[in-house]
């Protein structure tokens, strides 16, 4: 995917609901509370144990992600190759079915 089609993707994904949708479609429910003047989501790491939320979502910046416990950072598309285990195609197709106008 070239760098233009890329950003215009994620603008849409920031435009058509960002984190707050994305964390519901893959099934964080409830929803990741909203810190520091409902500018960020939190909630707890996918990625290790632990007992209390240290990963937070700018809601309202460049849509990134950070998990102050093991230090996992990076945009949507990071979090879901991640999180799913997914190609970077099928991450595309997903963001496209999902939040592309």
């Amino acid at each position: 995917m070239q760098q233009v089609e890329w950003e215009k993707l994620i603008n849409s994904v920031r435009e058509n609901g960002g984190w707050p949708k994305l964390l519901r479609l893959l099934g964080y429910t409830p929803a990741p509370r909203k810190v520091a003047n409902g500018r960020y989501l939190t909630m707890r790491c996918p990625f290790h144990s632990e007992k209390t939320a240290s990963m937070h979502f700018d809601t309202e910046g460049d849509g990134t992600y950070i998990c102050y416990g093991c230090q996992n950072q990076g945009d949507f598309f990071r979090f879901i190759r991640r999180v799913k285990d997914w190609s970077q195609r099928k991450v595309e197709r997903f963001l496209r079915r999902h939040f592309s106008t």
